[in-house]
Order: C-alpha cells, then sequence, then structure tokens
C-alpha cells in the first residue's frame, strides 16, 4: 500500500476541497506546546497541518503501528478486576491486559487523521468499532484507580470528532458524562472520609474529569473541575507552615515509594499536558516540584528502597503475593523495575517543564510508544526518539 509523501500530504492539507474537510483540529484537548501561564489560556489548536508537518520518522512509526493493530483483537468485559485485587489473581491479569490495548486505539485514533487514504480509513473502521464496543458494555463504577485508563479512549474519541457523525459524537459523551457522575458518587461514597480524598485515588479522579470536561467542552464542568483541582493540589503534597511544598506527594510518605509518586504525578502531569486551562500557574509550579523530586534519585545522587517502610499492608500482601513491585528494592528509574512509568511520566514533563530537560535525556529513546512520540513533538519536545 503506498502512502501520501510528505509534499503532497501537505498540499491536500492546504485545499479546501481535499478529503481532509472534515475537521481540521484535533480536538477540544490541548495538542501542542502549553500555552503560557498568566498569558494566554488557550488550547493550541493544532490540527491536520500541524501533523503534515511532523517528521516523517515520527508519521511512519504511528502509521506501522496503528498497521499491526488492524490485526489485534480488542476484547471488552463488563466488569474490570484492578484496584484491590492481587497480580496473580486470573481476572485481574486479564483486565490489566485489556486496559494495557487503550493505548493501540489511540494509535488508531490518529491513523485515522493522519492518513485518509486506505490505511487511514481501516483505522478509522476499527477504532469505532473497539470504542463503540467499550461504550455499549462497560458502564463506569467510578472507582478511580479502575477508570483512569478510560482517559486514554476519551482522548482517542476527541481525536476522532471530525470523523464521527452527530449520533455518534452524542452517544460517545453521554458515556464520558457517565464516568464523571459515577466518579462523583464514588468520592462520596467510598472516599470521602476514608482517608482517600487526598491521595492518588483524588488525583486520579481530578484527571479523569479535567479530561472528560475538556473533551465535552463542558463549562459548567470545567469550572468545577478547576476548583477541585486546587483543593487536590493543597491535599496530595506536604505542606510546610507557609504552605510550601518540597514536592514530596502524600503517597510517597504514606508508601515510601516513588512508584506512588510516579503514579500521582502520571495523573497530575495527565492535567498539565491535556487539560493546561484548568491548571493555575501556581498549580503549575507546584506539580514542577513534584516532577523536580525525582532528580537526584533519578541523577544517581541519593538512593531510594521503595516501599521499606510503608504504612499501608496491602503493600505487603502484594510484596508476598509476588508482585516485583512491591518487594523491597532500590529504585532506578531508568533501566530498572519501575522503568516503563517513569519513562512516560518525564517524556510527558519535559514539554512542560524545561527544568527537567538537562537531567532526563535518557527517557529519550524508542521504548516510548509511538503516539506518545508523535504527541511529545507536537508539543515541543527538540530531542529525537
Amino acid at each position: 500500500m503506498k502512502l501520501l509523501s510528505l509534499f503532497a500530504f501537505v498540499f491536500i492539507l492546504e485545499n479546501p476541497i481535499s478529503c481532509f474537510a472534515s475537521g481540521a483540529t484535533l480536538g477540544n484537548l490541548n495538542w501542542g506546546p502549553l500555552p503560557v501561564p498568566g498569558l494566554s489560556c488557550q488550547n493550541s489548536g493544532v490540527g491536520l497541518k500541524e501533523l503534515g508537518i511532523l517528521k516523517s520518522q515520527y508519521r511512519d512509526r504511528l502509521l506501522k503501528a496503528a498497521e499491526q493493530d488492524l490485526k489485534r483483537e480488542f476484547p471488552v468485559i463488563p466488569v474490570l478486576t484492578l484496584q484491590g485485587h492481587k497480580a496473580s489473581e486470573p481476572k485481574h491479569q486479564e483486565s490489566v491486559a485489556l486496559v494495557g490495548l487503550f493505548s493501540h486505539v489511540l494509535n488508531l485514533a490518529l491513523c485515522s487523521r493522519l492518513d485518509r487514504a486506505e490505511l487511514g480509513l481501516r483505522c478509522e473502521v476499527k477504532a469505532k468499532e473497539v470504542l463503540s464496543s467499550w461504550m455499549k458494555n462497560y458502564a463506569p463504577v467510578g472507582d478511580p484507580i479502575t477508570e483512569n485508563h478510560f482517559t486514554q479512549l476519551f482522548q482517542a474519541i476527541d481525536t476522532m470528532r471530525p470523523l464521527l457523525t452527530n449520533a455518534e459524537i452524542h452517544d460517545f459523551e453521554l458515556w464520558i458524562r457517565s464516568f464523571v457522575k459515577a466518579g462523583d458518587s464514588f468520592f462520596d461514597n467510598k472516599m470521602k472520609g476514608h482517608g482517600k480524598e487526598g491521595n492518588n485515588w483524588n488525583t486520579w479522579r481530578m484527571a479523569i474529569r479535567a479530561v472528560a470536561a475538556s473533551v465535552l467542552n463542558d463549562r459548567k464542568l470545567k469550572d468545577e473541575t478547576q476548583v477541585l483541582i486546587e483543593q487536590q493540589l493543597k491535599q496530595n503534597f506536604s505542606r510546610d507552615a507557609k504552605g510550601e511544598t518540597d514536592g514530596r506527594s502524600i503517597d510517597f510518605i504514606e508508601r515510601d515509594a516513588l512508584h506512588y509518586h510516579t503514579y500521582d504525578m502520571q495523573a497530575w502531569m495527565t492535567m498539565v499536558q491535556l487539560t493546561p486551562c484548568l491548571v493555575s500557574a501556581n498549580s503549575r509550579k507546584d506539580i514542577e516540584r513534584g516532577i523536580l523530586f525525582f532528580k537526584p534519585f533519578a541523577n544517581g545522587t541519593e538512593k531510594h528502597m521503595e516501599f521499606a517502610r510503608s504504612k499501608i499492608s496491602f503493600d505487603q500482601v502484594r510484596a508476598k503475593d509476588g508482585d516485583p513491585h512491591y518487594q523491597v528494592h532500590e529504585w532506578k528509574g531508568m533501566g530498572g523495575l519501575d522503568e516503563s512509568p517513569y519513562q512516560a511520566l518525564m517524556v510527558m514533563a519535559r514539554t512542560a517543564y524545561p527544568s527537567a530537560l538537562s537531567w532526563t535525556e535518557s527517557v529519550m529513546n524508542a521504548k516510548v510508544g509511538p503516539f506518545i512520540q508523535a504527541q511529545a513533538k507536537l508539543m515541543g519536545e527538540k530531542r529525537d526518539f
């Protein structure tokens, strides 16, 4: 199958009668360099023209990955067994594998916008099929640890918005909104007053809310979420008497693990990257301190033994169950047990915080998935993977 050349791709993009007339922008989420805090709060408006001038290596990698993803099966189940379950449980393993496929749905979604020839049309059909299947078969329960994975599907829906019919958009938006409603109910019944208000559970609830509100472009929901984000930031990071933070999340303190600090920061960076207009300038600075907290451990000037003094009994249960991530071990970031989540986090962080650039160069390698590579380049990453 012959792909369009860059010249032809850009030429078509610049002609209104082209097959790209179905939509010029990627969606309602932010896709480009972050707006300058305090000066502007408009999403980048990155669209097909910007995609067309991506270096060919990133387009080609993404399209090649999507071509392989067309051959994949994407099973759907009505109940996910994730939060609070041990790694040895077969249903947990099945659920982990299924949500692990969501990143491949993103490949298909972006492929459907990058290429409007045969491959892109096949990607469109496949992506719609998978997204529709999850929408029809999965009703959210509101648990943010289980359901934060669905932000990837929200992102895929947002990417494909110009390719969807009004009826499809309506149905997907109702489904996305149901995650917010379920999350709020779960918070009131299972988190509020149960020691979960300030930890990673609620940080991920904020990320789900922020991405959903932005994809829906719901002004009221955005405003409500922005207030909740500010409240969560005050609770999620340790504070001195003046209210300043050294970047430590309360999850790091409670779990004694950079594993959990990474998990918190992934949620915060999801908001900074995809929904920057919901994160104030001061909040961005607090999140930056959370990123910089990794620096001495990443460059080797300090060492940390993971879970050595965790206060959570289930961490010990997981360790005894044989889960390697919960064994007491030295955190090494790149090249270690915790490499994958740390690398993904730092690729995001580099596009938002110049202060992270000098000590995170090791994350810039081909282990990063093709979708994240393309997204990072659109958001201003200067280094190649």
